[in-house]
């Protein structure tokens, strides 16, 4: 038996961990919001009908690692299935954030985060 939880799951995940949580939260339903960083579209991981879900995608406009594109691609799809979605690209950052970054993409997870309420039943 599934046991339900009373509060949202938030998952954030940077490169493959990105990929992951991107894949884990297309599947869970339990998880209200996700923030990734360097990451894209997990091909063969996610479903044709995704629920309501808060994204946020940071990702280096430079990186050589996980091209843009991929960023784009999972923007895309979240976009196709209607998801409240922010991405940001970072002029002159690659796939290791700057530490100034990294700092910038952590605030904003904690206030999409922040943002998110229990779904009333």
């Amino acid at each position: 038996m599934e046991r339900i939880l009373r509060q949202p799951v938030f998952l954030f995940g940077n490169s493959l961990g990105g990929y992951l949580s991107v894949a884990l939260a297309f599947r869970r339903s339990e998880i209200a919001a996700i923030s990734v960083v360097s990451c894209g579209r997990p091909e063969g991981h996610l479903t044709d009908r995704p629920r309501k879900l808060r994204v946020l995608i940071s990702e280096g406009a430079d990186d050589t690692i996980v091209p843009p594109s991929e960023a784009e691609a999972l923007a895309q799809y979240c976009r196709t299935y209607g998801l409240a979605i922010e991405i940001d690209m970072y002029a002159g950052e690659n796939h290791y954030l700057s530490q100034g970054m990294k700092a910038e993409v952590l605030n904003k997870t904690v206030r999409l985060f922040k943002t998110v309420s229990l779904p009333r039943n």
